[in-house]
């Protein structure tokens, strides 16, 4: 780069010296760049003499002023344009139109810290654009579900990979365009978790407990089914209005949301209202670029009492909903034997009551925004500095409230409570990025350096009381802050437009760890070979085959704790003060801690190949990866004298992940008014635990872990070396999975029916099968198959062209989401996290309409 400076400086030189000289044949050219199709202005469009170092670019109006010799060529360069050479000439302004190359262009990819050349990327990478989605989108995982193979949403410092999002934004001359999204859901849920029904509950409880009056007695007469009780047909809305164009040459977007969701648990409800705006301007001739985007938004959020879940499970079937003249709000209550009318408070609730007699309500302020830089150096344009300043606010308030007669809380005169909440991100990233084009070594580099700084801050306080305020339940608050900094590099190196090689290097810092182990370095190396591009590749079928090697290490440091190496004391709650003498002081517990907590260390050796077929009709990778992960960041249990605390967060062991990846895309049609496109993805993993302990203990069995409900303390798995460790199912389809049904191991027994202190509990059919009088935790009764194929979407939309004056594009369609599964698991979904089914809570299925049109 010094070099590159000198000669320009020489050059300089050089032209002041003879400037006396040719001074009578120079021009001044001035000009307008255009795109051909639309006559949009071009910003940012290189202007060269041709053979020299001379030149400038257009402004964000596309314009471009350059003095020149008489006679010499301006080579004009776009990227994704054919590039077009012109003969400066005097007169009136040059009007220049590039077209664009649809043949050759190039897709540009964010890689962090800046863009990449998707052909000269060495690592896997993916890109989901807007043109791939023709269904509603309710959720960011929606945008990857199922397109992306073995792809898991995960923070920026994790070994999994990093998932970067751009927003839509205005451009430079273009028109006002304004465009309306809606779309109207009907959810319902999609299946019921299966129990006896009234009659079925009956005769179970008149067989079983025949010759008990105390049990049979407490049957009603009723036939309820509690689930359908408490659960609805919700509907919901979506609707997004945006402007977006350029005023004054100021590129903008302003958009405006408001979504209205009902839950199918009734009572449950979300009201959200957004806000946005982005400004892109193009100052000082295109040399400084701003993109200004700010986000606001209010959610009011409505929550369900989801205890009325797991009542509606074992609620006897027998009873009804209401009763006249009932003393607690009219609902059926187990009340006491005694005959003081007191419920049973340790009985099954109403699970209607629960939904009605429950009040919890909030207001989330959150505001998303960030401001950036990037300015070409004038003296060396191929230097781009970039500043980012970001920050995510969200302040939050909220109340809740349960009547003094609820029955489940009629012993401490029923809850008032008040919470709040503030919670903050704040983002710094700084950083140079060199890119230059070196035609006489048919190379090309692109270098970036640069630094980050995140800061998260939360705090908030929880307080409640029975209604008369006489007993205080909690009064707490708490504040928490994390730093993380990097100093980073990448070096981007591409010879004669097959050769690629790139090589990181992260230096990350924790303020979850102490000083000394704060810090962590973490390398990457790889290299690609676009095959494609080799002289003797003759074969036509193939558009692009490129093959791929990496190895990296990359840091975890997200285990949940803030102060996780710090020595520190918790003050006990207002309820559970000592006394001594006749005061009553609140006490200190010291916290448990490890003070050589250090960053979990991921080493990743991976292998890949891309192609491209068919005219690029059809697409995909593969990719195989070992992945070693070392000091492993766990909270597992510690023997008890060794610390202050029996469970702690610390670098418990290794861990050996191996698999394969591979993806691929077809255009099955392809024409002017119909794409369908058809893809499929696959991920195999195989994980062994290999250390989880200092020293080697052939006796030590492992960490237990997987906790079941229905008994005390009961786990049935294990973390154990030579094992692999448990993890969650991801991807649209799972073969060769197993689940533990905890549903049935809680409530498959005749001992849950009928508890002598007064009520009754419904149970579940497979009691048919086990006969099982008390609970069988441990049986292998209840490990199922647990393999499934779901189909996420459905959907069915049409584009209609130009039909309604100034309407420029209107779409309507139709989707279903979660719309059927194919199992053989009986229990209610079994898209399980870590193996375990305590699911009681229906997916629901969705039915979308929508409209999208842009005028």
């Amino acid at each position: 780069m010094n070099k590159l400076i000198i000669r320009r400086l020489l050059f300089l030189f050089a032209g002041v010296l003879i400037s006396s000289a040719v001074l009578g044949q120079e021009i001044t050219v001035t000009g307008t760049v255009t795109d051909q199709a639309d006559g949009s202005p071009l910003p940012g469009v290189n202007v060269i003499v041709k053979g020299t170092f001379t030149g400038t670019n257009t402004n964000a109006e596309g314009l471009f002023s350059i003095t020149v010799e008489r006679g010499a060529i301006l080579e004009f360069s776009y990227l994704g344009y054919i590039p077009k050479d012109i003969t400066a000439a005097e007169g009136a302004p040059m009007r220049v139109t590039l077209q664009m190359d649809l043949y050759n262009i190039e897709e540009v990819v964010s890689i962090g810290y800046g863009t990449v050349r998707k052909s000269d990327a060495t690592g896997s990478v993916s890109t989901v654009s807007a043109n791939d989605f023709n269904v509603a989108i309710t959720s960011p995982q929606e945008l990857i579900s199922g397109k992306i193979a073995g792809v898991q949403i995960t923070t920026s410092r994790a070994s999994n990979g990093v998932i970067i999002i751009t927003t839509k934004k205005g451009a430079a001359g273009k028109p006002l365009t304004v465009a309306y999204n809606g779309n109207m859901t009907i959810s319902t849920p999609s299946d019921f978790v299966d129990v006896l029904s009234a009659t079925e509950f009956r005769t179970m409880v008149n067989s079983y407990y025949a010759g008990n009056a105390n049990a049979t007695d407490l049957l009603g007469g009723a036939e309820t089914d509690w689930q359908r009780e408490i659960y609805r047909t919700a509907i919901s809305h979506d609707h997004n209005l945006s402007l977006s164009g350029a005023a004054y040459n100021l590129p903008y977007r302003v958009s405006l949301g408001y979504s209205g969701q009902d839950g199918i648990l009734k009572t449950d409800r979300l009201e959200r209202f957004t806000g946005a705006l982005t400004l892109t301007p193009s100052l000082i001739d295109g040399y400084l670029d701003i993109s200004l985007n700010a986000k606001g938004m209010v959610v009011n959020n409505f929550f369900a009492n989801r205890g009325a879940v797991g009542s509606a499970v074992s609620f006897d079937p027998t009873q009804p909903v209401l009763v006249e003249g009932g003393d607690y709000g009219g609902y059926y209550t187990w009340l006491q034997t005694n005959g003081s009318g007191l419920p049973i408070t340790i009985a099954t609730s109403n699970p209607v009551a629960q939904l009605n007699m429950r009040e919890d309500e909030s207001t989330v302020y959150r505001m998303i925004g960030n401001v950036q830089f990037d300015y070409k150096m004038h003296f060396l344009p191929e230097l781009k500095a970039t500043l980012n300043l970001g920050l995510d606010r969200s302040s939050s308030s909220g109340t809740i409230f349960v009547e003094e007669n609820a029955p489940w809380a009629i012993t401490d005169g029923g809850e008032k409570g008040e919470y709040t909440q503030i919670k903050s991100n704040e983002l710094l990233d700084f950083y140079l990025n060199y890119s230059k084009e070196i035609p006489g070594f048919s190379s090309r580099i692109n270098a970036t350096a640069g630094y980050s700084w995140q800061h998260f801050y939360n705090e908030g306080t929880n307080f409640r009381t029975n209604v008369a305020e006489t007993v205080t339940f909690s009064d707490t608050d708490y504040k928490n802050e994390l730093f993380l900094l990097s100093f980073f590099g990448r070096l981007n190196y591409t010879f004669k437009d097959r050769y690629l090689f790139t090589a990181t290097m992260r230096y990350d810092g924790s303020s979850r760890f102490s000083p000394e182990t704060r810090w962590g370095l973490f390398p990457a190396l790889a290299f690609a070979w676009d095959v494609a591009q080799e002289p003797f590749m003759t074969l036509d079928a193939f558009n692009s085959l490129k093959l791929r090697v990496g190895w990296g290490v990359t840091g975890q440091q997200d285990i949940g704790g803030y102060y996780v190496y710090l020595p520190r004391y918790t003050q006990g709650l207002e309820n559970a003060q000592y006394m001594f003498g006749d005061t009553y002081y609140l006490t200190l517990r010291p916290e448990g801690y490890d003070y050589n907590i250090k960053w979990e260390e991921t080493t990743t050796w991976n292998a890949g190949i891309d192609f491209g077929i068919l005219s690029n009709r059809i697409n995909g990778s593969l990719d195989l990866y070992y992945r070693e992960t070392n000091d492993l960041l766990n909270y597992i249990p510690v023997p008890a004298g060794t610390n202050l605390t029996n469970y702690i967060n610390t670098n418990v062991g290794d861990l050996v992940n191996k698999g394969v990846e591979f993806s691929v895309t077809g255009k099955v049609i392809s024409t002017p008014d119909m794409v369908w496109s058809v893809g499929f993805n696959a991920t195999m993993n195989r994980n062994e635990i290999t250390k989880l302990t200092m020293t080697d203990d052939p006796t030590y069995i492992g960490v237990f872990t997987g906790g079941i409900s229905g008994g005390v303390g009961n786990n049935i798995q294990v973390h154990s070396v030579g094992y692999p460790a448990n993890s969650s199912f991801s991807g649209r389809a799972s073969i060769g999975n197993y689940i533990y049904d905890n549903m049935e191991s809680t409530r498959g027994t005749y001992n849950n029916l009928y508890n002598s202190v007064g009520y009754l509990n419904n149970v579940t059919p497979s009691i048919y099968e086990t006969g099982f009088e008390n609970s069988r935790y441990w049986s292998d009764y209840y490990m199922h198959n647990g393999s499934w194929f779901r189909m996420d979407n459905i959907s069915l939309g049409y584009t209609f062209g130009d039909i309604i004056p100034q309407v420029s594009s209107l779409r309507v369609y139709g989707t279903i989401q979660n719309a059927f599964i194919i199992t053989k698991y009986k229990g209610l979904d079994p898209e399980v996290f870590s193996g375990i089914d305590n699911n009681i809570y229906p997916r629901p299925r969705n039915f979308i309409f929508g409209v999208s049109v842009q005028f």
